[in-house]
Formats: structure tokens, sequence, C-alpha cells
């Protein structure tokens, strides 16, 4: 189970990197173009054979690229959102899989021991489909994917005796998180009237373009990267295991 979690963790450290290094290369494109033009001019003088085509596409792409940075860059910084949120997804529903692997009371609980299936189908499935299919299926009955936020997750992992608490500011980021997501996905960046309800604080009207800066992605970041812990360290104490590793991650996060 360590193994899941640091490779949550490494996606996101991954994911963080390479925004980062995209928005710097981004910044630097007007030089980097400036450069280009003046050893394309060098070389034509030398009567050296100049990659035009190749220059034509990157003066067409400038204008592009100059309204993204001017705009602070919010196509990147949503896709980073989007991925960030589907790894807590998966890392998540890979950890409830984990659990049922290795505790056989799980199924015992009533929300899972009452799931209907034929049992032809769910004896012809493998081992693992098999956890996953029970994990499907109880989000179903639970309507869980229809909760808001860390909500979300915690009914699911309440049927799993694995809820518990979270803090109220990154409880709030994951809702906003969660809900900025809904909209860069299924409405094309346009504010609806259930962002600008459930998330008031950010100033939104319905109609409006939401775009995501580095600062909202960087809280983003932090409270996926805490909370999967917080979750993880639930796994940790229901299997009777130390948690110092974990807690000392969360006190490093917290500062």
């Amino acid at each position: 189970m360590g193994t899941l979690f640091h490779e949550f963790l490494d996606y996101q450290v991954k994911t963080v990197r390479l925004i980062n290094a995209a928005v710097l290369e981004l910044h630097r494109y007007p030089q980097t173009l400036g450069l280009l033009k003046s050893v394309n001019t060098l070389l034509r003088y030398e009567g050296e054979v100049v990659d035009e085509d190749g220059t034509k596409r990157a003066e067409q792409d400038a204008p592009v690229i100059k309204e993204e940075t001017d705009n602070g860059f919010p196509f990147f910084y949503g896709l980073a959102t989007v991925a960030i949120w589907g790894a807590l997804e998966a890392f998540i529903e890979d950890l409830l899989v984990l659990c049922l692997e290795n505790d056989s009371n799980l199924m015992r609980l009533e929300p899972i021991a009452k799931i209907r299936v034929s049992i032809s189908q769910f004896e012809s499935m493998p081992a693992e489909e098999r956890r996953y299919y029970i994990i499907d299926t109880v989000e179903r009955d639970i309507r869980s994917k229809y909760k808001h936020g860390a909500s979300r997750f915690e009914s699911l992992l309440r049927t799993f005796d694995l809820g518990g608490a979270i803090d109220d500011d990154p409880k709030r980021t994951l809702l906003e998180l969660a809900s900025v997501r809904n909209v860069l996905v299924h409405r094309s960046g346009i504010a609806d009237q259930r962002l600008v309800t459930t998330c008031p604080w950010l100033g939104i009207k319905i109609g409006e373009i939401v775009r995501v800066n580095r600062n909202m992605f960087s809280r983003y970041s932090v409270s996926t990267s805490l909370y999967g812990a917080v979750v993880f360290r639930r796994v940790i104490l229901h299997f009777g295991g130390d948690s110092e590793g974990v807690d000392e991650f969360l006190r490093s996060l917290s500062k």
C-alpha cells in the first residue's frame, strides 16, 4: 500500500514540475523566437539551409502563446487541475481495492454484503476485477458520484469503515477543485449556476470563463496531496500499522 501512496505523490510532484517547466519556457518564447530569427538571418547570409517551414510555424504559434501568457496560463493549469483530481479518484479506488484484498472482514459490511450480482458473472471475473466491481457497485448504490468535493470520497470511505474528519480549509479547496474541474470538463470552462452557488468565494458569475491560475492550482495540488495522505493514514491505522511517516508528511504540508 505504501507503494501506491508514493506513486500517487510522485504523480502530483511530476505534474507540478512539468507545468512549472512548461510555463517557464512559454515565458521565454518571445526571446526564443527572436533568437531563432536572428540565427536564420545569419544562416541565410552565409548561404546555409534554413528551416523556413519551422520558422513559419513558430511565428504562427506566437499569438496563441502570447494570449496564454498574458492570461496567466489558464489552459495549462486547467489541464493539470483535471489531471490531479483524476489521480486522487484513482488513488482512493485503488487503495480500497487493496483493502478488500487484505481484509476479508470488509466483505461482511452491510452495504457490501447486500450487493446483488449474478453469481456466474462474478465467478468469471479475475479476483482484482471483482474488487473493482464491488467498489463501483457500492458507489452506484450510495450515489457517491453525485456528491461534491471530498464528500464524494467520504461517503464511499464510510461504507468501508474508513471515513473521518477533514479540516475546513482542505475540505473547501477540494470542493472548489471538484466544481472547477466539472466546469472545465463538462461546460467548456464556462461557469454555470452550480459552480456559482457552490463556490461563491470565487466571485465568478454565470457565463464567465473559468481560468485556473497559478495560486488556484497550487492550492489544489497541496489539498489533494494532503487529503490523499489523510486517507492513507486511516488505512494504515485500520491495519494496525505505524503512521509516523505519514504524520510527518502531513505536518510538513501544514507549515
